[in-house]
């Protein structure tokens, strides 16, 4: 064999072997150094946490499961439940930012009011003891992956680890057994909103979204909260974000518009129906007679 021709097979074989490790690489990067990781959750389990324990949803508790619409809880009817009138939850997703938590935190407070943060992985291994503080002082924690990523566009596999690694990072900070999850972006598809059940979680959209995330304003926030004002009404769940510039300032006149029609903030938990419940077009129901 000629000099150039073996050089060129051993060109040939170097970048196929690179091109395969570099393939190898990137399909583990998502759980290099993260112990621990599971790939589903045993439904009949129930892990304590730090007041109670969590009941995980089955799949005889989403009614029509097969022939409803697959889709997140973007607001509850309360109709049928007096526990429930009169009541909306405040949410906060916690994915980049930390700066405003404690401000955040100690305004609702001052109201005594209990919400529902939603935190990605990286969050919490950045931020252990505010994760810690948020869980001291009577909010609850909700799932909101591993990377952030576009649940549109993630195998299954991905949209697995993206749960699990986010359930066990939170689990091993303050032994906290979560059930529920949002979509980063709002971003989901049938496939993934089912997987998200199947692995006993309630997948929680919004019914008014502040947009606080562009930080143009505090001014702009309260326009578009109070655009929304129809969808001010028992059974919402207002979207805001622990990280974004203008919240803090927005906070309480957001509280004072809640309390002016008659309405009571609570976690997301205390919203919806854990059992005996169908979503139709995104909102969710109580079952006839439960």
């Amino acid at each position: 064999m000629k000099y150039k021709q073996k050089i060129l097979i051993l060109f040939t074989l170097i970048f196929i072997i690179n091109i395969n490790f570099f393939s190898i690489y990137a399909s583990n990067t998502i759980t290099e150094n993260k112990p621990n990781v599971i790939h589903q959750f045993d439904e009949n389990t129930q892990l304590k946490t730090n007041t109670e324990k969590v009941a995980h949803p089955l799949q005889s508790d989403f009614f029509g499961y097969n022939f409803k619409d697959q889709s997140p809880i973007f607001s509850v009817d309360c109709t049928n439940d007096e526990t429930r009138k009169g009541k909306v939850a405040f949410s906060f997703d916690s994915a980049y930012i930390n700066l405003y938590t404690i401000k955040l935190l100690d305004i609702l407070d001052k109201y005594n009011i209990k919400s529902t943060f939603f935190m990605t992985e990286e969050w919490v291994e950045s931020n252990p003891e505010l994760v810690k503080e948020v869980s001291k002082r009577g909010h609850e924690i909700g799932n909101h992956s591993y990377k952030h990523p576009d649940f549109t566009k993630v195998s299954i596999d991905r949209c697995v680890q993206e749960l699990t690694i986010c359930h066990t990072a939170v689990y091993n900070t303050i032994g906290v057994n979560m059930n529920l999850f949002r979509f980063p972006y709002g971003s989901y598809s049938p496939t993934t909103v089912t997987i998200a059940k199947n692995m006993g979680y309630y997948p929680i959209q919004w019914s008014i979204d502040t947009l606080d995330w562009k930080d143009d304003s505090a001014d702009a926030i309260m326009k578009r909260f109070n655009n929304q004002s129809k969808n001010l009404k028992e059974g919402a769940i207002i979207l805001m974000h622990n990280g974004a510039k203008y919240t803090p300032d927005v906070l309480e006149q957001i509280i004072a518009k809640v309390y002016e029609k008659g309405l009571q903030v609570v976690k997301v938990s205390d919203l919806i129906y854990d059992k005996n419940f169908y979503v139709l077009n995104g909102v969710q129901y109580k079952f006839p007679n439960q």
